[in-house]
């Protein structure tokens, strides 16, 4: 099947995810499967449409840090896009191998992507079905890197990579993304009610693509690299 590709380019968060909502809602059983790329425009945190960021985050630090905040239309913790690859996919519902159990889909779409992320680095990767999951503070389960959940893609027992997603008898959304660089840990000192046991595990939990002093350059390249190697990676036959 014919994947389509869609790229944004720079939006702010809430338009992002207004255009993956718009997507979904937009989505047949034989529409082309998409890839949607896109880039934030300013510095931004996006949080699961169940979740409550009140309870998790400062509103005075996040405006002194200028974070702009969205919803997302999918399901999940808090993620900050500061330093991650951050795209998405629509699925429709004829798509081959497609499930009604949403742990088949997961890995049914981590698959592809743990390919992608192979060719960016020489660690071994894969999706993997957690037999038990880390135990942690209640706070840390707010936050998507924090915490290793089932069919996450990890590299050396840590997450690289995390997703939610939002199905319809019509299709699939799939919201992406991958960890570049730990959010600067000043910022999230600041940022986070209970910053010590939220930062202590995303740094335990989390495995970062980039070495320790890349710059942002090597972010910026980062992410065009894994741009089109996710390109690839989903379109193969």
């Amino acid at each position: 099947m014919q994947w389509q590709v869609i790229d944004s380019g720079r939006l702010p968060p809430a338009a992002i995810m207004e255009k993956d909502a718009d997507l979904l809602r937009h989505l047949q059983p034989s529409s082309q499967p998409c890839l949607h790329l896109y880039e934030w425009s300013r510095p931004c945190l996006t949080y699961g449409y169940f979740t409550d960021p009140a309870r998790y985050l400062e509103p005075s630090a996040l405006n002194h840090h200028q974070l702009d905040m969205a919803r997302r239309p999918t399901g999940g913790g808090i993620i900050f896009h500061l330093t991650d690859l951050a795209f998405s996919l629509l699925i429709p519902s004829s798509y081959p191998g497609l499930s009604v159990n949403t742990l088949d889909n997961y890995a049914l779409i981590n698959r592809r992507i743990a390919k992608a992320v192979q060719q960016f680095t020489s660690h071994s990767l894969k999706p993997i079905l957690l037999a038990e999951e880390p135990a942690c503070e209640a706070d840390c389960h707010g936050f998507c890197m924090a915490k290793p959940t089932q069919y996450d893609l990890i590299i050396q027992g840590r997450k690289v990579g995390g997703a939610a997603q939002r199905r319809t008898k019509l299709g699939l959304l799939h919201q992406g993304s991958l960890s570049l660089a730990l959010p600067p840990i000043a910022l999230l000192q600041d940022v986070l009610k209970n910053e010590q046991s939220v930062v202590s595990a995303m740094q335990q939990h989390s495995f970062c693509l980039l070495q320790d002093g890349w710059t942002d350059q090597e972010l910026c390249e980062a992410r065009l690299i894994l741009k089109e190697l996710i390109k690839a990676a989903v379109m193969a036959t």
